[in-house]
């Protein structure tokens, strides 16, 4: 995933499983380490960080096919998602990447958008997302996904009344 706007850039790439020789464990077997590679003018900050699992990837993949409406958190809240009706730059969305804990970058406090009082640890980034921009992303992740496909999965829990 590549995402630009201005001056901040974010780029987010697979690496590997946290545990690339565990196959049989229904969460261990699927999380995956991601790179993220932040830059904001001339300064760059790069962290890996065991953030997402294989399922989470899915949900990014489907949005091409469905309407993603609301915020995606994940077990880990280092990174969240969340899709926005528009953005400064008259793209007809925005896509607002949320980085907390272990990725809040180091220079957080030259970004404008840091929580509110009652979560100040988190930053958020608002990137134009257009349906190139759309379809570029999930194009990449759907490949990433090809070389990190679920191992395990959970298993079906069926949905409560």
């Amino acid at each position: 995933m590549e995402l630009q706007d201005g001056r901040v850039s974010v780029q987010l790439d697979i690496t590997n499983y946290q545990f690339p020789h565990v196959d049989n464990e229904s969460w261990d077997s699927d999380w995956l380490t991601i790179r993220l590679h932040l830059q904001y003018g001339d300064r760059t900050w790069t962290h890996d960080d065991p953030a997402l699992v294989t399922r989470h990837l899915t949900t990014f993949a489907s949005w091409r096919h469905q309407r993603l409406t609301t915020r995606i958190t994940f077990t880990e809240p280092n990174l969240s998602f969340e899709v926005l009706n528009h953005h400064p730059t008259g793209a007809p969305a925005a896509l607002r990447v949320y980085l907390d804990l272990e990725c809040r970058l180091p220079f957080f406090a030259l970004l404008d958008h840091v929580g509110p009082a009652s979560h100040p640890d988190e930053v958020w980034i608002n990137f134009p997302l257009d349906e190139h921009t759309l379809r570029r992303t999930t194009s990449r992740l759907h490949e990433q996904l090809g070389h990190h496909p679920v191992r395990v999965g959970l298993p079906h829990v069926p949905p409560t009344a």
